[in-house]
């Protein structure tokens, strides 16, 4: 049986194995989104981090700023900031490349 992500933190599993038809991993409590989604996941945790105070550990932290880096924000991530900032008024700078 197949367990969704729940709260299991995320991380870097040795894994290759799809999570029903998305790339996703599972691997002794530690979840591992696809390379093209990392990026975005790693900005929502940081920007969450940065502007409300959600904890991270120090191991989190560097990992979320490593994924970042690597994979850039994409055309439909930007768009996307724009239509939150309509409704909420504010901006993941991440994103931006603040």
């Amino acid at each position: 049986m197949r367990v969704r992500r729940s709260n299991h933190p995320y991380g870097e599993t040795a894994e290759t194995d799809d999570y029903g038809a998305c790339d996703f991993d599972l691997v002794d409590k530690v979840a591992e989104p696809t390379d093209a989604v990392r990026g975005d996941v790693a900005r929502a945790w940081l920007c969450m981090h940065a502007t409300y105070g959600m904890p991270l550990t120090a191991a989190e932290e560097k990992m979320f700023k490593r994924w970042h880096k690597a994979e850039p924000p994409s055309a439909w991530e930007k768009k996307r900031n724009g239509l939150i900032e309509a409704i909420q008024g504010n901006r993941n700078v991440l994103i931006d490349g603040r």
